[in-house]
């Protein structure tokens, strides 16, 4: 044992360094994970097949659509069907966090679907 570091002796204080040790091994293996992620998201996005189905999920979760639901007359906000829409959206944009800019803007941007063009930024 390193002289400059007394033993740790009480319970209390090993569990609190056996947590933080779990912690830090846990936030290694997160971070792993998301690297591996944005490769595999990239060699996906790099396919003509792969970004077509990243624009599929886009429409299909509603990213280039408004999130708000109202009723037509009185313009009561729906909520329920707001925060749905807000989920959907949401899963689409954390892939998005995920692909390379340059991938996005290919994904994104199509001069046949006006709605898609207003939503890349870069």
């Amino acid at each position: 044992m390193d002289s400059h570091y007394p033993e740790v002796t009480s319970e209390p204080a090993k569990q609190r360094i056996a947590a933080a040790l779990k912690r830090e091994e846990e936030r290694k293996k997160a971070e792993a994970r998301a690297k591996r992620l944005k490769a595999d998201f990239a060699r996906v996005a790099s396919t003509e097949a792969g970004r077509n189905v990243f624009r599929w999920l886009a429409e299909q979760c509603g990213v280039f659509k408004p999130s708000v639901v109202a009723h037509p007359d009185t313009g009561e906000i729906f909520t329920n069907s707001t925060v749905y829409n807000e989920s959907r959206r949401g899963l689409y944009l954390t892939m998005r966090g995920y692909i390379p800019a340059k991938q996005r803007i290919a994904i994104e941007y199509n001069p046949e679907n006006e709605e898609m063009d207003n939503d890349v930024d870069e």
